[in-house]
């Protein structure tokens, strides 16, 4: 990456969340719908989920 890219990059990556694991950097855009789930709803299907998984991996 040349240095005119990296400037480039990191300006993008401003007031920006991103995720970055070694040389990569991935900014991270969420978008939820107004009548959608909320945050906390997701997360509480995806560990609800992640139980009956389990549950059904152990019989």
């Amino acid at each position: 990456m040349g240095k005119n890219q990296a400037m480039a990059l990191e300006n993008e990556c401003k007031n920006k969340a991103y995720f970055e694991y070694g040389n990569v950097r991935i900014i991270i855009s969420e978008h939820f719908p107004e009548n959608g789930d909320t945050m906390e709803k997701l997360v509480e299907n995806a560990v609800l989920r992640d139980d009956r998984l389990r549950a059904e991996n152990v019989q």
